[in-house]
């Protein structure tokens, strides 16, 4: 299994989930030309793309979806987060059949499931507001995509985030 570190968005492998110390963030969103746009060769890249754009921290110039997942998971206390977009190597047949078949297993031993609605305003969070039946939460692209159902019901815990990265609220509420 690989992660990212939170602070550097730097890759690691980890035998398994539940050998990850202190626990991982998982982003659970849909994809789009940004998520297409960005893999897991990309991450091994950054170090070098640093010393071409002369930064020092690989995630100051990682795609805006992951930066900001890397900087909340980190401001909550999380090190390592996995995300679908980089966290896997799609160009191994084997890595891939392997992350696909352990989905199930990454959410449900994550401390946390961030799940990015990047249709969502901000702004919109009171509790009648969400409950409209054609309010930004409730037609969400997010709801219509195949992995909704594993990622809402088997983290214990699911975060509901805005386009601008605030939370909405928890699956429980």
């Amino acid at each position: 299994m690989w992660l990212l570190s939170t602070d550097r968005a730097e890759l690691k492998s980890f035998a398994s989930p539940d050998q990850v110390p202190g626990g991982y963030a998982v982003l659970s969103h849909v994809w789009d030309a940004e998520s297409e746009a960005f893999t897991f060769q990309d991450v091994q890249n950054l170090k070098a793309r640093c010393a071409i754009l002369g930064a020092s921290n690989p995630r100051d110039i990682m795609t805006p979806r992951i930066r900001d997942c890397c900087v909340l998971a980190e401001s909550h206390g999380h090190q390592w987060l996995w995300t679908d977009m980089c966290c896997i190597n799609r160009e191994s047949s084997a890595e891939l059949s392997e992350a696909i078949n352990s989905m199930s297993l990454y959410y449900s031993l994550s401390s946390i499931c961030y799940a990015y609605l990047q249709d969502v305003p901000a702004g919109y969070f009171s509790e009648v507001y969400l409950q409209m039946p054609n309010s930004p939460f409730r037609s969400s692209i997010w709801h219509q995509r195949g992995w909704t159902l594993q990622a809402l019901i088997v983290p214990r815990l699911v975060l509901f985030l805005s386009q601008d990265w605030k939370p909405i609220g928890t699956k429980a509420e």
